[in-house]
């Protein structure tokens, strides 16, 4: 009976742990990102980037301003939880976003600042596709980063890693194209590329739906139940005694 109980209670904590989202959102003319000057990336608007530490689901936005024309943009990304993520080797995940086919593609980032800055581009580490959706003068994703998380890519391996801060390194342009191998690999990619990069800009967090911090999360419907089942457990115990 006592396992029994402190099985019932450990999964009713578990459950009930903290799962929070981390997300930020840059408007045009806000500090923390300052786009290249003089180029396509003054064409930014809004950027918005939510990732959750439980599911592991990364959710991006770029919207444009108004006028202009996405439907052969591409860009890269990488995000780390601090930091630049520039000159990073190995431990994050670079994302490279073929607006034209919808996809994503994602390798191991090794900290260069070109085209090719990917670890070993013979296979990719992951292949999304119909990835990317438009509307207007914006496009945006939902990745699930669990299983690109997961691999065993290096010692130091984080892949997509947002936490309450966030560093940014996105590189897009407004024509960009890709050609891929059958294993889904990059062959070639055109477009000339500027930037919105960042570092240790603080996101906000929601943790379980409600606030951060203290007694303020608030545990699913599912954690409630089984906690519950934990304390009848013990309940039943004493009168049994």
């Amino acid at each position: 009976m006592l396992s029994i109980v402190t099985t019932a209670v450990a999964l009713g904590l578990a459950a009930a742990a903290q799962a929070t989202t981390y997300t930020y959102t840059w408007n045009k003319g806000d500090a923390g990102i300052d786009p290249q000057p003089d180029s396509y990336a003054q064409q930014l608007k809004t950027l918005d980037i939510g990732f959750d530490d439980v599911t592991n689901l990364l959710n991006f936005s770029a919207e444009f301003l108004s006028g202009n024309t996405i439907s052969n943009d591409a860009f890269w990304l990488v995000l780390n939880d601090g930091p630049n993520p520039k000159s990073v080797n190995n431990e994050l995940a670079i994302l490279y976003g073929d607006i034209a086919n919808g996809r994503i593609t994602a390798y191991a980032y090794n900290g260069q600042n070109n085209a090719s800055s990917w670890q070993t581009p013979t296979a990719p580490l992951a292949v999304y596709n119909n990835a990317i959706t438009k509307s207007g003068t914006t496009y945006r994703f939902s990745l699930d980063a669990t299983a690109l998380n997961a691999l065993n890519v290096g010692p130091n391996w984080r892949g997509v890693d947002i936490g309450s801060q966030i560093g940014i390194w996105y590189h897009f342009t407004s024509s960009g194209s890709y050609t891929y191998a059958l294993n889904g690999d990059i062959t070639g990619q055109s477009g000339s590329y500027v930037y919105a990069d960042a570092a240790n800009l603080a996101t906000t967090q929601t943790c379980n739906g409600g606030s951060c911090g203290g007694n303020n999360q608030v545990p699913e419907p599912a954690s409630f139940a089984i906690l519950g089942l934990g304390l009848a457990a013990i309940g039943a115990a004493k009168r049994k005694r």
